[in-house]
């Protein structure tokens, strides 16, 4: 009887895990924030979350940070990164590309499914520069045309600056996404999920 038990046990675990997929979502502040698009999802979908978020960080920490993670329970993994590398406007665009194709490889080789986020807008911010936008869509290019085959690619900058008024609506600080940029997020993501 124990070993029924055990066994049915097992395969609803299966069946669980087949129908709902571990995601691993990491990130910059954007993902570090309380209440943000990785919560949102969380109440959208059955899928179970990990959202490993690190302020500040760029496309070569969060490379570090991942080569350190165990991929073995996750199917899906969420790349959102590459704000922080605009601070260095010397070959930062190269750089963060080749530092988010390396994340990706590495996913692949676990046979999970990649999503990539685009870096949201941020002009305004008291940081920006003209220089800083070309790398930003210089990156944001890159992810977009490189998506079809390798990953999914989400657009969340497009939607994110559709025009001044919005880009009020949608943030804290011009930069990172506050309640309903966040929900923007989400429903960009739940397009490929």
């Amino acid at each position: 009887m124990k070993s029924l038990i055990l066994l049915l046990f097992s395969a609803n675990l299966l069946f669980t895990q087949s129908i709902s997929p571990n995601v691993l979502v990491i990130g910059d502040s954007i993902t570090a924030l309380d209440d943000n698009y990785v919560d949102m999802l969380k109440k959208q979908t059955t899928y179970t979350y990990k959202k490993a978020g690190y302020v500040g960080i760029t496309t070569g920490g969060l490379l570090d940070k991942l080569k350190k993670t165990s991929l073995k329970k996750y199917q899906i993994l969420i790349i959102e990164v590459g704000i922080n590398n605009l601070t260095d406007e010397n070959n930062c665009a190269n750089l963060a590309v080749k530092d988010i194709w390396e994340m990706v490889t590495i996913a692949k080789n676990h046979n999970l499914q990649v999503v990539v986020l685009t870096i949201p807008p941020y002009k305004g911010y008291p940081t920006w520069t003209k220089m800083r936008q070309s790398n930003l869509e210089s990156i944001n290019n890159w992810i977009m045309s490189y998506s079809k085959d390798v990953f999914t690619a989400v657009d969340i900058y497009t939607p994110l600056s559709d025009n001044d008024k919005q880009r009020e609506d949608c943030t804290i600080d011009k930069l990172h996404p506050n309640k309903k940029g966040h929900e923007i997020m989400t429903l960009e993501i739940l397009k490929v999920l």
